[in-house]
């Protein structure tokens, strides 16, 4: 039944948007850049580059950091944004960095576990040449396998994921 309604679907996208294949761009999506379904991006800030899942799932990039300080710390985690947060990325060959910079924004998640809030910081992200700056989450990741996760905040009108595309992680 769910394979029909996506079939459904499907061919009701493909006659509106003109699309011969379910493969084949439509005319507005012809200047989007194909990524898959992970990707090395660099992190300009840190100069690091990191294996990243690409995630369409995702409403925000969320990156792995460690050591979180804000400068002030409020109680009341949205008072913090404008503070200024020091925290430690560290790459694959096992290299640390240490950031400090303004909180643009304290994202509420809500998951199995209950309400948690997560600060979201501006970083330049650099793919293949694509360079544009976006907010991200920072999260404790160590127990992931991506220490990079991009979401939709990203992607939005310059990426179209093709879930067939992978890289091999580099050891």
């Amino acid at each position: 039944m769910r394979l029909l309604i996506a079939c459904f679907i499907g061919a009701i996208l493909m006659a509106l948007t003109g699309c011969t294949t379910c493969c084949e761009p439509t005319s507005n999506s012809k200047s989007l850049t194909i990524i898959g379904e992970d990707a090395y991006i660099k992190v300009l800030e840190t100069d690091f580059t990191f294996w990243s899942r690409i995630d369409t799932g995702a409403r925000t990039t969320s990156i792995h950091t460690t050591n979180m300080i804000i400068e002030n710390e409020d109680k009341d985690k949205k008072k913090n944004v404008g503070k200024m947060i020091t925290f430690t990325v560290d790459n694959k060959d096992g290299l640390s960095k240490t950031l400090t910079l303004p909180i643009a924004y304290v994202q509420e998640v809500k998951n199995s576990q209950g309400v948690e809030y997560r600060y979201e910081v501006e970083l330049t992200l650099d793919y293949e040449g694509h360079v544009s700056k976006v907010k991200i989450n920072l999260r404790d990741r160590g127990h992931m396998s991506y220490p990079l996760l991009i979401g939709r905040n990203w992607l939005k009108g310059h990426y179209l994921v093709d879930v067939s595309k992978s890289v091999q992680k580099e050891e």
